[in-house]
């Protein structure tokens, strides 16, 4: 059974609000971390998360075209 675009589109809005406000975080964390291991281990959490809002926008866009 297939969700109708537009409601799939509102979960994205809502997954994608999550992930900014999950980032912003991560990189509050980064400005205030001294140690090297944790900035790399929070550098790629950062892009990982970063990566997630991009590929959840572009579904976002595809979605939005079908409405």
């Amino acid at each position: 059974i297939q969700k109708h675009p537009k409601k799939k589109g509102s979960m994205l809005e809502k997954e994608i609000e999550e992930l900014e406000t999950l980032l912003a975080d991560k990189n509050n964390v980064l400005s205030n971390t001294t140690d090297h291991t944790q900035l790399v281990d929070i550098a790629k959490e950062i892009e990982n998360t970063q990566k997630s809002i991009e590929l959840k926008s572009e579904r976002w866009l595809v979605l939005a075209e079908l409405m």
